[in-house]
């Protein structure tokens, strides 16, 4: 008779340490902004706890050894304790506002010293490396988790000093510029991103255009980030220049690829009225009659049928957009026609169209 076995393979045997690994203290005393700390479990140490032997314990640090480490980074560095203490807890904890704040205060005790006392050219060098090597510091993080709202936060409160203490602040805007690029490929639907990347174009109207077209670029490859279309209608509105027309056409011809995707319909009703004609209305206004008629009529069993039967119909899928089901005469798709309708409607009367379009618009709008 056969025993019972729970595991009928055998187990594989647990990794050994490698004798190469840093301890993590070590790591961050040689070298104060880590680019990588890896998974390295401590080592053997007088004040810490003994890695067992029988395997490999992957970075479960307790409280009490947190403490430990802070202890002795205070020890053996005097001349920042505060912001070095708390490099642990910060890379570990990315999401911890207690040690966030406690940076906040030493960097501005810093500010405040340099002020008072005058400090020459050598104490402002130091400043700035500070402050640079905590830029850094939030880059490890950002990579990492690029979603930690209060890293971002305290990112912004280290750039702010920055640019306050420069006068020529254009590198560091380009600098900037190229890591969001970075994160917000990497992470995408990153308000927090965004958030902070508009704050740095607030300060420099040159680099506007090559935004819009690096954020129109991105939306074509991750065609569900409302956060670029959101960030696309901040830039329209702080005045960019640009071809809108062209802008527009090139989105409308991407968008038949994908006529169910309504983040990038909405990113063409956002640069559509904005450069509202009679030419692009008359265009407008054919595409959602043919749509009205379908629903009103029936003609078409579902959706997919009618993309498949009028190719004109894939560009304005935004007006009433469903995946493959039934349209509704007086249903969400309606609705939708039916704000979009009333968006332009108002529109035009707000630029004193011709009576035409408007008269044509409120039949369309009373079928919905």
């Amino acid at each position: 008779m056969s025993t019972y076995t729970p595991y009928p393979f055998p187990l594989p045997s647990k990794p050994k340490l490698p004798p190469t690994i840093k301890t993590l203290l070590t790591l961050i005393l040689t070298e104060p902004y880590p680019s990588e700390i890896g998974f390295a479990p401590l080592e053997t140490d007088d004040n810490f706890q003994k890695v067992e032997e029988s395997g490999f314990s992957a970075l479960a640090i307790n409280a009490k050894r947190l403490g430990d480490i802070a202890l002795k980074t205070r020890e053996l560095h005097d001349k920042h304790p505060s912001i070095l203490s708390t490099y642990v807890y910060v890379i570990l904890q990315p999401s911890s506002q207690t040690h966030y704040n406690l940076r906040r205060r030493y960097i501005l005790g810093l500010g405040s010293e340099r002020e008072l006392e005058g400090g020459d050219e050598e104490d402002e060098n130091e400043y700035l490396k500070i402050l640079k090597g905590e830029l850094y510091l939030t880059s490890v993080i950002l990579i990492r988790t690029g979603k930690s709202g209060n890293c971002w936060e305290y990112r912004k409160f280290i750039l702010q000093i920055l640019l306050d203490l420069h006068e020529d602040i254009s590198e560091i805007i380009d600098t900037e510029l190229k890591f969001l690029n970075k994160i917000t490929t990497y992470y995408p639907k990153n308000y927090y991103a965004y958030n902070y990347r508009r704050y740095i174009l607030s300060h420099s109207d040159s680099h506007l255009l090559s935004d819009l077209e690096f954020t129109i670029k991105g939306l074509k490859l991750n065609t569900t980030d409302n956060s670029r279309v959101s960030h696309i209608n901040w830039l329209l509105d702080s005045g960019v220049e640009c071809d809108l027309k062209g802008v527009l056409k090139d989105l409308e011809v991407f968008g038949e690829s994908y006529p169910e995707q309504k983040t990038i319909w909405r990113c063409v009703r956002c640069i559509g009225v904005r450069c509202l004609d009679v030419e692009i209305m008359e265009r407008w206004y054919n595409d959602i009659l043919l749509i009205s008629k379908a629903v009103k009529g029936r003609q078409c069993a579902t959706s997919k049928d009618m993309i498949l039967e009028d190719s004109k119909l894939k560009c304005y899928m935004w007006v009433c957009w469903v995946k493959s089901r039934e349209w509704g005469e007086k249903g969400v798709e309606g609705r939708m026609a039916g704000r979009i309708i009333e968006s332009c409607f108002k529109e035009l009367e707000r630029r004193e169209q011709p009576n035409s379009h408007i008269t044509k618009l409120k039949e369309i709008r009373e079928d919905f």
